[in-house]
């Protein structure tokens, strides 16, 4: 389902996940608004074909996406969405987990449905993103909802 906009953008968290037997990684922005977080792919890389080439093309490639997005209005961001992209209301989601890892954090939103977990990757505003960053962002808006582990 193609998600609706209808909301200001409060921030873009860049993560990756695996797909499959691990063969492809699948990188996605997280999208957080007023009311809803927004799943938009921005990149995939498998290790078939060109090995891990492909996988780091794909890196930078979500990297370029993703500081596009951070710098888009609400109404052209509705534009970018495409039938990949799919909505998490706030109103279903009843955890949000943020685990420290190295610098870094996974992160992992858990409504009635379903668990899904990802790495967080970056902040399109930060050269290097580190736990903190993460969690800066996501404490306003989660709050009664977030579980930090360090």
């Amino acid at each position: 389902m193609v998600p609706a906009l209808s909301s200001r953008v409060l921030g873009v968290i860049g993560v990756r996940r695996t797909a499959g037997w691990t063969f492809s990684q699948i990188f996605e922005a997280l999208i957080l608004t007023d009311d809803k977080v927004i799943v938009m792919r921005t990149a995939e890389g498998g290790y078939f074909g060109w090995g891990v080439g492909n996988v780091i093309s794909a890196w930078y490639r979500a990297g370029d996406q993703e500081e596009q997005l951070a710098r888009v209005s609400s109404e052209e961001l509705l534009s970018l969405i495409n039938e990949n992209d799919y909505e998490i209301p706030y109103s279903r989601i009843k955890k949000v987990e943020l685990k420290k890892f190295g610098l870094g954090a996974f992160i992992t939103i858990v409504t009635d449905e379903k668990k899904e977990k990802w790495a967080a990757r970056g902040i399109p505003s930060k050269k290097k993103a580190r736990f903190e960053d993460f969690e800066n962002i996501l404490l306003p808006i989660f709050a009664d909802k977030l579980s930090v582990s360090k």
